[in-house]
């Protein structure tokens, strides 16, 4: 809604955030920065995405310029309660800032958030860790809560990719998913975190890797 609905300001967005200071800051430095919906570890996975908005404060500018805010906007960013949203939703704050659009930081509880947010879809920005794996299907379907436009598109390609006869096939329909909602900049991808696990010297057969 609003702004949001312009491609031109989403990519703005995407431009404005420095993502490996994000990972450092937020992450510890530990994980992997994407661009899209997909991580290391997917057969369609490509390190190339992560370039597609590379920190570039000076062509979000002109972006929004562009899509017709030469001056910003402002916009609320809805936090869940957990250290990873919390952490970077002053940074996302401040790059944003520099760009010219002005974001209020609200707190909120997660059951007020799975029902205001994810439910209701009710915000303008939130920042939340998707955990389920390949979850580039929920681009597919109608009334999710970032409500995509596109979902009818997405969900034929992932229905010819999901009945391919090879695996080369599949990845191809998926990789078209990928470079549809990338270049409409659904989400700002951040980082996909490490697992890490601390072990105490002396145990014995713990998995490494």
């Amino acid at each position: 809604s609003g702004p949001l609905k312009n491609v031109l300001v989403r990519q703005a967005i995407s431009d404005a955030i420095d993502k490996q200071q994000i990972l450092k800051t937020v992450g510890g430095g530990y994980g992997t920065v994407i661009g899209s919906d997909t991580v290391p570890g997917d057969p369609w996975y490509s390190a190339s995405y992560a370039q597609t908005y590379a920190y570039d404060p000076a062509k979000a500018k002109q972006l929004l310029k562009q899509a017709g805010y030469p001056n910003g906007f402002g916009l609320t960013l809805t936090l869940p309660p957990y250290g990873y949203a919390t952490q970077a939703g002053p940074l996302i704050q401040a790059y944003l800032k520099a760009v010219g659009i002005n974001v209020t930081i609200k707190d909120i509880q997660w059951p007020l958030w799975l029902s205001q947010v994810f439910t209701n879809r009710d915000f303008n920005m939130t920042i939340v860790d998707h955990v389920e794996a390949r979850d580039v299907s929920n681009y597919s379907t109608p009334g999710y809560y970032w409500n995509y436009a596109k979902t009818s598109q997405v969900a034929a390609l992932l229905n010819a990719g999901n009945a391919a006869s090879t695996q080369a096939a599949q990845v191809a329909k998926y990789t078209q998913v990928l470079h549809l909602i990338t270049s409409d900049a659904v989400n700002v991808w951040l980082y996909n975190p490490d697992a890490i696990s601390v072990v105490k010297a002396g145990i014995k057969g713990m998995p490494i890797g």
